[in-house]
Order: structure tokens, then C-alpha cells, then sequence
């Protein structure tokens, strides 16, 4: 009976060294504070968020900033339309109808360029536009970048459908995309499109210089065309010799000169023999205009003859398409 107590004791000695023994190799391998076991986990962690920027770990649910994240998967959850938030506050400048002017109170001129599509709300309408020119940041502009746009155009009368309001501003967007969400993409919603009326001029001199029509382009890049038809008539039969010449110029008729010609054509004819009553031909010409400014263009005609007649042009017809489309 005298040995009991003895065995008891050493029971409990050897479980005590059995836990003194687990807890000293979980101390050697999670490791202590500031640990300088290389091998210990605190010395890692340690080590780990020594090494790690600002920031580097990302929180779910904590507000941060992120910088250099590439997202694999899922690449985007939610709602992308094409639209992204300016995230700035445009002010109203001027319009000069279908052009129109807002300012940026920042140097925003890496950020917006000529064919960005745009979208605002103003006036009580969704207005969309197309960027037609970016100023320079600072010097007269107080601090201000001034962005030039093209409205939608209404077919019916080549005016903005909804013009830009001297008010407030909001939900404002800019787009890189050829078509985000609602833009509305036909070329007829960016287009200048003309059909002067006829012209015509009696006992016309020869030699003479006439401005049939002439257009109004607001400021941008257009890929403009025209066509019409040129007639010489005469009262009288017998042989016919006629120069029939047109140009698309902005510089009118009436200064018979055509430093800024876009097009020029040059037709002629000579018939001998019989009643010839009239000379008939057809004129038309396609070309790109870059106009940092608006400008007028005009269809000069001019005719050489050895009759008395009259002068006409049919048929004639503008059409000028927002090159960015």
C-alpha cells in the first residue's frame, strides 16, 4: 500500500510533461509576439505584412482603393452599358444650334478627345452628343476646360432635337464605345442634309460667275457630298458650243475667287449642225471637311457660251454626315 501514492505521482508527472511538451512545440511553431524563429508562424506574419504595401490586402467589406488589381473571375458583375460616370460637374457655356459648349472646372484634356459620345441631362431631356473639339486647360480659360459637341440632330430641320439649356447640368456620362446603351446611332441623328431650290438665270453672261446654293456646316470632321444638274437652255436652234464649270468653294460666287476649293469639275461641249435647245449635265463630288470652325459652302456655277440662254441647276442636294460616326 506504501507504493501507491508513488504510482499516482508519477502518472501525473508524465501526463504533465506529455502537455508541457505539446505546449512547447505549439509555442516553437506558431511562435511567440515579434518571434525570431524563423520558422514560427508570427515570424512569418510578421515578415508577410512587413512586405506587403498599404492597402494590399483586400478587405470584403471595408471601403479601399485599389491599385494595380487585375479582376480574372468574375470579370464584371452587374450592369454595363457602355456609359461611364464623369464623376465631374459641366457647366453650361453657349450653343450656336446644333453646336454646343459646357466647361470642366479641371485639365481634362487627356481624358476627352473628338468622336467621344456623350450624355446628359439638362433642360428636362436625355441630350446625346458626339465631341467635336477640346480646348486647352488654363491661361484665358480661368482654370476651365471648354468641350465643343455636336447635339442630335432632327432630320426635319437639321437643328439639335433637344437643345443644350443655359441651367443645371446632372447625370452626366462619356463614352469611348461607337454605340453605348440609347445612343442613338443613325446617320441621319448626325447628318446636314439640304435640298436648295432650283436655280435659275435668264440672259446669263457668259463668263460669268452664279451661286446656285450654298450650306451651313457646324464645327467638327463631315464627310460631305453634293449633287445637282446643270443646264444650259436657248431659245433658238442651230449649233451649240458651251463650258459648263462647278465648284464647291467657301468663298462665294460673287468674289470670283476659289482660293478653298473642295471640288472642281469642268465640263464642254461643242455641236455643230441642227437645233441643239439645250445642254444637260449631271455634277457631283464627295469629300472629308475638318472645320474647327463653322463655315459656309457654296455651289458656284459658271458658263461660257456663244448664245444668249438661260442658266439652271436642278436637282441640288447637300448631304453632310458626322465623320466620328
Amino acid at each position: 500500500m506504501a507504493d501507491f501514492p508513488t504510482a499516482k505521482t508519477n502518472a501525473v508527472d508524465n501526463v504533465t510533461d506529455v502537455l508541457a511538451k505539446h505546449i512547447n512545440n505549439l509555442e516553437n511553431k506558431v511562435g511567440i509576439d515579434n518571434s525570431t524563429d524563423t520558422s514560427s508562424l508570427d515570424y512569418k506574419v510578421h515578415t508577410l505584412q512587413s512586405a506587403l504595401p498599404s492597402g494590399a490586402i483586400v478587405g470584403t467589406t471595408d471601403t479601399q482603393t485599389l491599385s494595380g488589381k487585375t479582376l480574372t473571375s468574375p470579370l464584371f458583375e452587374g450592369v454595363w452599358n457602355g456609359w461611364i460616370d464623369a464623376k465631374e460637374t459641366w457647366t453650361y457655356v453657349s450653343t450656336d444650334d446644333p453646336t454646343g459648349v459646357f466647361k470642366v472646372n479641371a485639365d481634362v484634356t487627356g481624358k476627352y478627345s473628338p468622336a467621344m459620345r456623350i450624355k446628359m441631362t439638362n433642360g428636362g431631356n436625355t441630350i446625346y452628343g458626339i465631341i467635336t473639339k477640346v480646348g486647352t486647360y488654363g491661361g484665358d480659360q480661368s482654370g476651365y476646360t471648354y468641350i465643343t459637341f455636336l447635339h442630335e440632330i432632327d432630320p426635319a430641320d437639321n437643328l439639335a432635337l433637344h437643345l443644350m439649356a443655359n441651367s443645371a447640368i446632372t447625370n452626366n456620362y462619356y463614352s469611348t464605345q461607337k454605340a453605348p446603351a440609347g445612343f442613338p446611332a443613325s446617320p441621319l441623328s448626325w447628318s446636314i442634309i439640304s435640298s436648295p431650290t432650283n436655280f435659275t438665270q435668264t440672259s446669263a453672261v457668259s463668263g460669268q460667275w452664279y451661286e446656285a446654293a450654298n450650306i451651313t456646316l457646324p464645327i467638327g470632321v463631315w464627310d460631305f457630298s453634293y449633287r445637282g444638274a446643270i443646264i444650259h437652255a436657248r431659245t433658238g436652234g442651230g449649233s451649240l458650243k458651251v463650258y459648263l464649270e462647278a465648284n464647291i468653294s467657301q468663298t462665294s460666287a460673287s468674289a470670283n475667287s476659289f482660293q478653298n476649293q473642295h471640288f472642281y469639275e469642268y465640263y464642254r461641249t461643242v455641236i455643230a449642225g441642227g437645233n441643239v435647245y439645250a445642254f444637260y449635265q449631271g455634277v457631283s463630288g464627295q469629300t472629308y471637311i475638318n472645320l474647327t470652325a463653322k463655315d459656309v459652302f457654296y455651289f458656284n456655277v459658271y458658263d461660257t457660251h456663244d448664245d444668249t440662254a438661260t442658266l439652271q441647276v436642278n436637282d441640288i442636294r447637300f448631304e453632310a454626315i458626322c465623320a466620328y460616326l
